[in-house]
């Protein structure tokens, strides 16, 4: 497994480890437990992840001891919003997530930006980790804790910088892309 340390100078613990390796996300819950990486865990991912590895991995989540729910929006371009962010924090209140929870996004660069966005401003900030499907999120949007939403006046108006506690690259989502990507 390759693992890259991304240290941030001038971030006070914003430290993160990047693993890179197919079948990584096997070693996630092993992770959670010695990390201590919250004690409850919502999935934050769209509605085709979902559907290709949302739930699959929520089983294997759960098999292995973590307590955890998923919680899913519409992908696409349209859902990239701050009214999207509003729904899944009220979700999260709806099933009783606090601050010593923690986020798991699994999903492209929409999801990052949803996920990351909602991990820096539910309750003020609780850890998130994030597992990135899609190539452009694996190289750029899961790497630099980077978050954004649209507005009528353009992209990424609104944002934050919130660092994950790690990134979990695994090859394996690559064989489903399109060849294009």
């Amino acid at each position: 497994m390759t693992t890259i340390t991304l240290r941030l100078k001038g971030h006070i613990n914003s430290s993160y480890k990047i693993f890179i390796q197919e079948g990584v996300v096997n070693s996630i819950p092993s992770f959670l437990k010695k990390e201590n990486i919250g004690s409850k865990y919502a999935i934050i991912t769209d509605s085709t992840t979902k559907k290709l590895y949302g739930d699959s991995f929520l089983k294997f989540l759960r098999k292995n001891g973590i307590k955890t729910e998923i919680i899913s929006f519409s992908g696409g371009e349209l859902s990239k919003r701050l009214e999207t962010v509003e729904k899944l924090a009220e979700e999260m209140v709806n099933k009783n997530f606090d601050r010593k929870d923690a986020i798991i996004i699994l999903g492209g660069g929409i999801a990052g930006d949803m996920g990351g966005m909602l991990a820096s401003i539910y309750m003020r900030g609780m850890p998130y980790i994030q597992i990135p499907t899609t190539l452009l999120a694996m190289v750029d949007s899961a790497i630099g804790g980077k978050t954004g939403v649209d507005l009528s006046g353009g992209k990424n108006l609104l944002g934050t910088t919130y660092q994950p506690k790690a990134v979990f690259i695994d090859l394996k989502y690559l064989k489903t892309l399109p060849d294009t990507q």
